[in-house]
């Protein structure tokens, strides 16, 4: 149970950055979330091995750089949705798409509290 935990916290733990990363960053983001979130967790592991705080942990850094580019592909898919959604409409076709994102999420969250507990 820890080492699932330990795995999840650490991928979900850089979502976000990879998500303003893509967000940010509009050519060749995967590289860069890739990078970026290689250099954050290495920083945070390098913090810990001073300070005696916790452990450096090499598989800490490749599941922190993993959801940074996790994080960088669901920004991407979010910025092609939003995209086309602002096509559609431009041109008079609506696609109501928000519902079908709305119960992934929630889906996805419900399986992730599930596996935590």
């Amino acid at each position: 149970m820890y080492i699932a935990m330990a795995l999840w916290g650490n991928l979900i733990l850089f979502i976000p950055l990879g998500v303003m990363i893509s967000k940010i960053i509009k050519r060749n983001n995967i590289l860069i979330a890739i990078g970026i979130g290689l250099l954050c967790s290495l920083m945070i592991e390098i913090y810990q091995y001073f300070s005696c705080v916790g452990t450096f942990e090499v598989d800490d850094l490749i599941q922190n750089t993993w959801g940074a580019c996790v994080g960088c592909c669901l920004g991407n898919i979010m910025n092609e949705l939003r995209n086309e959604y602002a096509v559609c409409v431009k041109n008079g076709i609506i696609k109501n798409i928000y519902p079908i994102v709305s119960c992934v999420v929630i889906l996805g969250g419900c399986c992730i509290i599930s596996m935590l507990q």
